[in-house]
């Protein structure tokens, strides 16, 4: 079981990175490539993903309301400037790997953009 994980995994970080994916690595220019169960579960693993990038996207992006945004914790931070200037220097890392966080889901979205349009050709 684990190794099918780790294989769906390393065909989904392929698809993601821009590469070709496992299961259309060993057809020729001519051939079509192989479906089944794998291809399924591939393309489910791939919409999961999707809803999961699209949420935490939404939610660094927020506003100050929602719990978990970038503006939520500047918020936090403004207030604790005053009072506590170490737990805002801490605030400020946490800002920072949010803002990171929110890139490198940028580039996901774009990656998943085409293993979605790949796993509609399958069908």
């Amino acid at each position: 079981m684990a190794r099918k994980t780790l294989l769906a995994g390393a065909a989904l970080a392929l698809v993601l990175t821009g590469t070709t994916g496992v299961a259309v690595a060993d057809t020729g220019p001519t051939a079509k490539p192989k479906t089944g169960k794998n291809v399924a579960k591939f393309c489910a693993r791939v919409d999961r993903v999707s809803k999961r990038v699209d949420k935490l996207t939404g939610r660094i992006s927020a506003g100050p309301d929602q719990r978990g945004s970038v503006r939520w914790l500047q918020a936090r931070e403004d207030k604790a400037r005053s009072k506590n200037p170490q737990r805002a220097a801490l605030i400020e890392q946490r800002i920072g790997l949010r803002q990171n966080r929110l890139a490198v889901l940028k580039l996901r979205r774009q990656g998943l953009t085409k293993a979605q349009t790949w796993c509609a050709a399958q069908k």
